[in-house]
């Protein structure tokens, strides 16, 4: 099916536009549990324990921070996002794929601006978003709670029924196909299965090529 018609792309950024293997959330991640166990009182035998459970209750480190040790959020995300982005290449093919949509697109992350124009500049794609909406836009609520999803549709006047959304989680999906989007999983196993992918690729560059009409 060919949706080069749809009106707007909404791209996850970490471990979506950059591969997983880059290793840079990996860094993320481990500063994360270094927050928790310098600021937070957090035991380090206790931090993986600690996130998942963070992650499974609130969507994220962050919110469970905020719930549970009133943790103040911009200092929690300069800490986690002071890594090193040279790990990250430029991908010009996927930069080109990207051009190549007629479209409106836009950034939906639960990290930050200041992180996602950091990642953007090294894979070369700077200039190819029109908008990011971030973590402090969606009130450091994080997907896949749906209040973001509804939020980010008003603030950028989506058409939700013609939208595609890009990402590498499959639960951050749920909440977007419920409001009508296509969905689209970006993953690093091909035989992975996904009820809330209506798309299933290890090769966003290709995929785009072949969905949407873009150079792959």
């Amino acid at each position: 099916m060919n949706h080069s018609n749809f009106p707007d792309w909404l791209f996850d950024l970490d471990n979506t536009l950059y591969p997983l293997d880059s290793g840079l959330f990996n860094q993320v991640r481990a500063r994360i549990g270094e927050f928790m166990t310098r600021y937070c009182g957090v035991q380090t035998s206790d931090v993986l324990s600690t996130q998942r459970r963070y992650r499974d209750e609130y969507g994220s480190s962050l919110a469970g921070l905020m719930a549970e040790n009133r943790t103040e959020p911009e200092p929690f995300l300069s800490f986690v996002h002071d890594v090193d982005y040279g790990v990250i290449e430029p991908n010009p093919r996927l930069a080109d794929a990207l051009a190549g949509l007629s479209r409106r697109r836009f950034i939906f992350t639960n990290g930050s601006t200041k992180h996602a124009d950091n990642v953007l500049r090294r894979l070369g794609m700077e200039d190819l978003f029109e908008d990011v909406f971030d973590i402090t836009r969606a009130g450091y609520v994080p997907k896949p709670n749906p209040a973001p999803y509804d939020r980010i549709v008003r603030d950028f006047g989506l058409d939700a029924k013609k939208t595609i959304f890009v990402e590498d989680m499959a639960r951050n999906l749920a909440p977007a196909k419920a409001l009508g989007m296509t969905t689209v999983l970006v993953v690093a196993a091909p035989d992975t299965i996904s009820d809330e992918a209506d798309y299933i690729t290890t090769d966003l560059a290709g995929w785009l090529g072949a969905h949407a009409g873009a150079p792959s």
